[in-house]
């Protein structure tokens, strides 16, 4: 009965201590759900005596995209719909990347910015097409092609590829 009685004092005083050094829930937001918690906080102690669990690994999807495509500028204030990056071997240009944004800016705005920035970039425009509800532009840079299409919608949609070789 001894025995007993001091193991359950034991685990009380393992527990006390736990729950002493546990942080507090972290604050609901507006919506009403819970703020997650920082990237960077501590996992919570294991047990004495318990095998302590394995770190996990953060998947590399959720790694952070580049800011823009390489010497292809991203429109100002313009929120980013899509993005991808890819490298196949064996193509003619095994490096690829691709960017999306729309913006609520003119069209002839967004035109214009264009027809500058790529210029400053250091990209040749190769040839313009002049489309129904939009413009494409095809750029040389190096042993690098690219493209920018600006569609007159709205909002105006930018798009913009890189392959590189």
């Amino acid at each position: 009965m001894k025995r007993l009685l001091i193991l359950v004092l034991i685990g009380v005083a393992a527990l006390a201590v736990g729950c002493a050094k546990q942080e507090p829930a972290p604050p609901a937001d507006a919506s009403g759900a819970a703020a997650a918690p920082p990237a960077d906080a501590a996992a919570p102690a294991a047990a004495p005596g318990a095998p302590a669990a394995p770190a996990a690994a953060k998947p590399a999807s959720l790694a952070p995209a580049p800011e823009s495509v390489k010497d292809l500028p991203d429109y100002p204030g313009a929120v980013r719909v899509a993005f991808s990056e890819r490298t196949e071997a064996g193509k003619d240009f095994p490096h690829r990347v691709e960017a999306e944004w729309t913006s609520a800016d003119a069209y002839a705005k967004v035109v214009e910015y264009y027809q500058k920035a790529v210029v400053e970039k250091g990209w040749t425009i190769a040839e313009t097409k002049t489309k129904k509800a939009g413009i494409e532009w095809q750029l040389t840079k190096g042993t690098s092609v690219g493209t920018v299409e600006v569609k007159d919608a709205a909002p105006v949609t930018v798009k913009v590829e890189r392959k590189d070789r």
